[in-house]
């Protein structure tokens, strides 16, 4: 699993760099494992952190931890961006919706597999098949 975080993390931070150049040219950005094995991928530009980026395993996203880490990133004004496996990546996303309710907004989920696509994960939406207007009421509509 060590080795598929590696090369998702290189891909990753190329692409990171791409989008930060755009607005500070000197950012870098800098990989590590971590204990428990997930990439963290830290851009810099010069001494100040200005983007955080964690690619999770199947096993690292659910720890208690990681939401206090996410948010600590965000309240420091730091871009967030959250890599997590397919099978996982939307219960992830769905995680961090809590951060919503404080304003928190700037960070970006996307999902990874074997094949190394990375895939944004957006917005949860109504699945087909669901009525739209039930899915619409409070609590399914008992208030």
């Amino acid at each position: 699993m060590g080795e598929l975080v590696e090369q998702v993390a290189a891909m990753r931070m190329e692409r990171s760099l791409e989008e930060f150049h755009r607005f500070f040219p000197q950012a870098e950005a800098k990989f590590y494992l971590d204990q428990e094995g997930r990439g963290v991928i830290k851009v810099l530009e010069g001494r100040f952190l200005i983007g955080m980026e964690f690619v999770e395993t199947a096993d690292s996203w659910g720890s208690k931890k990681r939401l206090w880490e996410y948010e600590t990133a965000l309240r420091n004004k730091c871009r967030l961006v959250v890599l997590a496996p397919k099978e996982v990546a939307m219960a992830a996303r769905m995680r961090l919706l809590e951060f919503n309710h404080q304003w928190l907004f700037y960070y970006l989920v996307y999902s990874y597999d074997e094949s190394l696509r990375l895939e944004h994960i957006g917005r949860p939406h109504v699945m087909p098949g669901t009525s739209t207007h039930r899915a619409a009421q409070p609590l399914g509509g008992y208030l």
